[in-house]
């Protein structure tokens, strides 16, 4: 858990505006601005490189992680699951379930974090 406090942490620390180039010591990426608490919304490098990646952002007093999956081909992108921790990096909810996120509209999280994804993987067109 204490990746989700270094997360918790780094949410409260002031990011550029839509980052989408990762640095190659960046552990996170914002891809966007929760609207209702304008806090940022970040992608975590690391998993960019793995099957499903992870956003990250604070929920509350603790922090939401919601798992994705893309198809850079199809310029597709699917929720696989959210988990719900508290303040202390416990985990009080999680949620499962493929949901597909259409349409992307550009320069939305959806869009953010695919385009981060798919240029991170090296994605042919992107």
């Amino acid at each position: 858990m204490k990746r989700v406090f270094a997360v918790l942490a780094l949410s409260c620390v002031a990011f550029s505006p839509l980052a989408v180039q990762a640095q190659s010591n960046q552990k996170f990426i914002q891809v966007g601005v929760d609207a209702d608490t304008e806090t940022p919304i970040l992608l975590e490098v690391e998993s960019i490189y793995k099957r499903r990646q992870k956003l990250y952002q604070k929920y509350g007093t603790g922090m939401k992680e919601t798992t994705f999956h893309v198809s850079c081909a199809e310029a597709r992108l699917w929720i696989d699951g959210a988990a719900l921790y508290n303040s202390r990096g416990q985990l009080v909810d999680k949620s499962t379930g493929k949901t597909e996120i259409t349409p992307i509209t550009p320069g939305s999280i959806a869009a953010n974090a695919l385009g981060a994804s798919c240029r991170g993987v090296r994605a042919q067109g992107w």
